[in-house]
């Protein structure tokens, strides 16, 4: 509980501090043994922040939560078959 809250603080405080991808590095780390809802909230965040038009996504600046979407999704499936358990829940 405590890892997770420390590494949630530092994922917020990367995104608004540190380069792009210490973030992307976080929010794998924090998607892989937890629920990590906040992974897409940081998501958005970055996009609100930093993100550019993508031509391919129809010109909308959403690259980040689609990433940190699938790291979300990747995580809950991935989670079941390493055997890793949230101990806190």
């Amino acid at each position: 509980m405590i890892l997770r809250l420390f590494l949630s603080l530092l994922f917020f405080a990367s995104i608004l501090f540190f380069p792009w991808w210490l973030s992307v590095f976080l929010a794998l780390v924090l998607s892989i043994p937890h629920d990590a809802y906040e992974v897409l909230l940081g998501g958005v965040l970055m996009d609100a922040l930093y993100g550019a038009p993508v031509p391919a996504l129809f010109d909308l600046p959403i690259i980040f939560t689609l990433l940190f979407a699938a790291f979300f999704f990747a995580g809950a499936y991935l989670r079941p078959r390493l055997r890793i358990r949230d101990k806190s829940v």
